[in-house]
């Protein structure tokens, strides 16, 4: 074993020459370490305390490149977690946004057909009638085809063949039936049947009604 030690110092001087070439602070770490203990076995305590001592710095280096390593890594994760934090935060406030519009949408249309009513229980011109009764209907099913939309995406994750596929069966299913819906729909407020209606639960003749029954009771009394 005495024998090998030049060979093993020879192996491990050209070995760290070419951890310091590549920078390899791990490598140079262990030839340093190779090195104090075959000089130990040789008797040669200076070259032995020399590369103690290089010993000695590579593992502090090592061990500050291992902190400065998990250090970043850490640094990575954090960036990465706040900045998940931020994405849900704007996902979460584009979401309301959106609730928000679908919302605003359904009262339009609620209210849309709240003003046809009202029309209908006037006397009102057959052209103002259709094109109310026109504009209510495709309010609506445009809002549907919106709310639709959103879960064809979704479900078909934007492949182009699959929202052509599903869209041209839902425009065969909507549109004769909201043809069907605007002529019933027209064709009830042109009947004028909301101007009996509005004429049987009006004020004044409720006023009357009331009247007529307080009047119909006084008789009765005398």
């Amino acid at each position: 074993e005495v024998n090998n030690i030049p060979e093993a110092i020879k192996y491990n001087l050209k070995s760290m020459d070419i951890a310091k070439a590549s920078s390899d602070l791990n490598g140079m770490e262990a030839n340093a370490k190779e090195l104090k203990e075959l000089y130990q076995q040789k008797a040669n305590y200076k070259l032995a305390l020399e590369y103690g001592n290089l010993y000695d710095s590579y593992k502090d280096s090592v061990n500050q490149l291992g902190k400065e390593r998990d250090l970043a890594v850490l640094e990575i994760e954090n960036e990465a977690a706040a900045q998940e934090r931020q994405e849900q935060l704007q996902a979460a406030a584009l979401r309301r946004k959106y609730n928000l519009q679908y919302m605003f949408i359904t009262i339009v249309v609620v209210t849309v057909f709240i003003l046809l009513i009202m029309v209908g229980m006037f006397k009102v011109s057959t052209l103002a009638i259709r094109v109310m009764g026109f504009l209510s209907l495709i309010f609506l099913f445009e809002f549907i085809i919106l709310v639709l939309d959103q879960k064809i995406h979704h479900l078909t994750h934007g492949e182009p063949w699959k929202i052509w596929l599903i869209k041209i069966g839902i425009i065969s299913f909507l549109l004769p039936l909201h043809h069907y819906l605007e002529h019933k729909l027209i064709r009830y407020l042109l009947s004028r049947h909301l101007i009996t209606v509005r004429s049987r639960i009006s004020f004044s003749n409720l006023l009357k009604k009331k009247k007529r029954i307080l009047s119909s009771e006084k008789k009765e009394e005398s």
